[in-house]
């Protein structure tokens, strides 16, 4: 059985409060997770993680946002660097082909940028501006089923550099 079935939902639901969708907020937790699921840590030492992403093949990935860093947890509970620098990404989503699809942030080192990892590992930018401006920092993502990206684009704190 995958580890995944019960606790580990539970765990993130601690680190990452974002994977609880808001509908989902009002709803008992006995309804939301298995009855014998118990709360684990599966990652320790993080400074500020969020846009966690499920891939099909059975591993999460996610953010350690101020490392520069995007993690893996895999089925094993192993958790791993999957890509770094990250560009201080946030949002995660895969594609249809199973590629990852990033949001990269404006911190120090961050790509300003929609950015998809390829499955050789190459990082190619989908979109860096808009009407010629730079984007302000990439936070979070959608990907619908035809396969359009829907981003947010905030600027949070300083707005020096905003175009």
């Amino acid at each position: 059985m995958n580890r995944f079935a019960s606790a580990p939902w539970a765990s993130f639901i601690l680190l990452a409060t974002d994977l609880i969708p808001l509908a989902a907020a009002s709803v008992p937790a006995d309804e939301l997770l298995a009855p014998n699921a118990k709360l684990e840590k599966v990652a320790g030492e993080l400074r500020f993680s969020e846009g966690p992403a499920w891939h099909p093949d059975g591993y999460l990935l996610f953010e350690d946002i101020p490392r520069n860093r995007i993690m893996k947890l895999d089925a094993a509970g192993n958790v791993t660097v999957f890509r770094e620098p990250s560009g201080h990404s946030n949002g995660l989503a895969f594609d249809k082909e199973r590629r990852l699809v990033a949001a990269e942030g404006n911190s120090t080192g961050g790509g300003r940028r929609i950015s998809r990892t390829e499955k050789d590992g190459k990082v190619v930018t989908l979109a860096d501006r808009y009407n010629g401006k730079r984007l302000n920092s990439p936070n979070d993502l959608a990907i619908d089923a035809v396969g359009r990206i829907y981003f947010t684009d905030p600027r949070y704190g300083s707005q020096e550099g905003v175009e």
